[in-house]
């Protein structure tokens, strides 16, 4: 394999001289694809040598699969850098360029030739050691060589492996120097976790009514980020996407350089100021934030900080265009103007921060509104333990659908003030989150701190009302409990005693006597009762696992205690709790 494809021999060049630029990459390879695909399996199978044939299977599949996840992040990075730099590594050398530019081949026939050999070599090695160590396994007992999610764990490493050196490839076409190209391999690959870095400064820091929601989202030009990606062929998608686009960028490239720019730091003068002008805003901004967030969101502390960063970068840049540590100082006059629109971007992500606190809703824009308490303390009592995806913010937003009302907006108001005021203390307050669904379609989120007082005023009604409640508590989509009656069963718990009982009969009439109760609870109850015990309702999901939702039980719910005195599964014994915060609803291990 060679720095050209091996058709490159009708052009005259030696076999020799095709071959032996390969050895180190492909010896490398094969030792690092035994150890994990080789060695690997064989321990796996030595250590389950004695478990029974599926919990070999499992451990097998596990390992694989955890296998291609470690590889993604470590190996197809480093050997898609290192052959896309061994291949093109000529570029870079002016006493290289000439030998190859004299040779009778073209430019495209080259670069074909290179990428073709480059990719394929680690493919087949790839290839060849997974299969192999899925044949080891098979013949030790474990077989999972038609097991689809690992074979797209394949893909996903491969295409991962086709993204990095597509991205190297392009940082060596538009260098003249290794070292340098390095940096834009860096730049390219990284790049985007700056922009995540400052969206969640923005929202995290920033902006006081945005919660600690996770703002951030999985680098889409990291190709080992991709290999994470939960929908997984997206993520090979858009690897693929990205081998295709630098390689088509990096053949453009390569038509394009002079070979004197050999040796240089960037071989096209239009890509090296607009990198500059890139970087140092870049780094300037980032520089920005961090200096204003250092201490207690101080702008003057902001602007020392850009400055800083700012024309530091601007300076290590200067030194590598011209290799030379004495043009630190070139271009000042730029250096400082791209450092102050660095500056810009942290005054611009200030003001628009103060603007996404200070929106509020008029109430002819909403449609509806779903509130909850933003930490899903209560995830368990609604959404049933295990028994579904996603958390208590998820499930208001999905159920609730209140009318915009008088309290609800006064509710916001309030909450918005008290959340951008930072000197208010937070212990005696409850953070909410807040979904608005706007007539124009859009929904927007926010979450804020609200005081007891504020909640004792204008969310109590709202507590009280029938769209409320019939939203807020999960037995009013209790579908999936009704579809498997068969297999319910109770437990109730005081804290010092627990009754369990099964009975599919039962449900039904618990469920009237329940909602019935409901009509007492409110704000003030769920804030200053605490309950006598729970009722524990389990059944059997479609899966063949079970499934938990807890039902609080409170001294003025007589149904509910009727119920369970009818059935003998009350007892009156009572339970000692610590107090309990509004929106707070009592767990399983809260008890006993």
């Amino acid at each position: 394999m060679t720095r050209a494809n091996l058709s490159l021999n009708k052009h005259g060049l030696p076999q020799k001289e095709i071959l032996r630029h390969r050895k180190v990459p492909v010896v490398l390879a094969i030792l690092v694809m035994a150890m994990f695909y080789i060695a690997g399996p064989i321990l796996v199978l030595i250590s389950n040598k004695d478990v029974e044939t599926a919990s070999l299977l499992h451990d097998a599949r596990t390992y694989y699969i955890f296998q291609n996840t470690s590889m993604s992040a470590a190996m197809v990075g480093i050997f898609g850098i290192y052959l896309a730099f061994e291949g093109f590594r000529f570029l870079h050398v002016p006493r290289q360029v000439d030998y190859y530019e004299s040779q009778p081949v073209s430019r495209k026939t080259r670069f074909i030739g290179i990428t073709v050999n480059s990719l394929l070599i680690y493919s087949l090695l790839y290839l060849l050691f997974f299969l192999a160590g899925m044949l080891i396994l098979a013949a030790g007992g474990a077989n999972f060589l038609a097991d689809g999610e690992v074979w797209r764990g394949f893909l996903a490493d491969l295409f991962a492996f086709s993204a990095w050196y597509a991205i190297a490839s392009l940082s060596m076409m538009i260098t003249g120097n290794t070292f340098v190209a390095g940096l834009a391999t860096i730049f390219f690959s990284c790049f985007e976790f700056g922009l995540i870095f400052l969206n969640s400064i923005f929202y995290s820091t920033l902006a006081t009514t945005a919660g600690y929601d996770n703002h951030d989202w999985l680098a889409y030009t990291n190709p080992s980020t991709q290999v994470y990606n939960s929908n997984h062929w997206l993520g090979i998608g858009i690897n693929l996407l990205w081998t295709v686009l630098y390689l088509a960028l990096a053949y453009w490239a390569y038509q394009k350089r002079a070979n004197e720019k050999a040796g240089r730091a960037v071989a096209f003068a239009r890509i090296e100021q607009v990198v500059k002008i890139i970087v140092v805003v870049y780094f300037a901004a980032i520089g920005g934030i961090i200096g204003y967030t250092m201490i207690g969101l101080n702008f003057a502390c902001g602007i020392i900080g850009a400055l800083i960063i700012g024309l530091i970068t601007a300076s290590l840049m200067e030194i590598i265009y011209k290799f030379d540590l004495a043009a630190w100082k070139h271009n000042f006059v730029q250096s400082l103007l791209l450092t102050v629109a660095g500056l810009a971007i942290l005054a611009g992500m200030v003001w628009g921060a103060k603007r996404y606190d200070d929106w509020l809703p008029a109430s002819k824009q909403v449609a509806s509104v779903a509130i909850s308490r933003d930490d899903g303390i209560y995830t368990n009592y609604y959404m049933g333990k295990k028994s579904a995806k996603g958390d208590a913010s998820d499930y208001a937003a999905k159920y609730m659908y209140l009318p915009v009302n008088s309290d609800l907006i006064n509710l916001v108001k309030a909450g918005s003030k008290f959340t951008q005021n930072r000197s208010h203390e937070r212990e005696d307050s409850v953070q909410m989150r807040f979904v608005f669904r706007m007539k124009n379609g859009r929904v927007k989120t926010r979450v804020y701190d609200v005081d007891r007082k504020t909640l004792k005023k204008y969310f109590e009604p709202i507590s009280k009302t029938k769209a409320y409640k019939q939203a807020y508590f999960q037995i009013y989509h209790d579908q999936m409990i009704m579809d498997n009656l068969d297999s319910v069963s109770f437990t109730y718990t005081n804290g010092k005693e627990t009754i369990k009982r099964q009975d599919s009969q039962l449900y039904k009439d618990f469920r009237a006597a329940y909602k019935q109760d409901l009509a007492k609870w409110d704000y003030q109850q769920a804030s200053l009762q605490k309950p006598i015990g729970q009722v524990a309702v389990s059944w059997t999901r479609a899966n063949g696992k079970r499934a938990k939702i807890y039902y609080p039980v409170y001294s003025n719910y007589s149904q509910t205690i009727a119920f369970l005195k009818k059935n003998k599964l009350y007892s009156a014994k009572k339970v000692k709790l610590e107090y309990q915060q509004p929106l707070d609803f009592y767990l399983e291990d809260q008890f006993g």
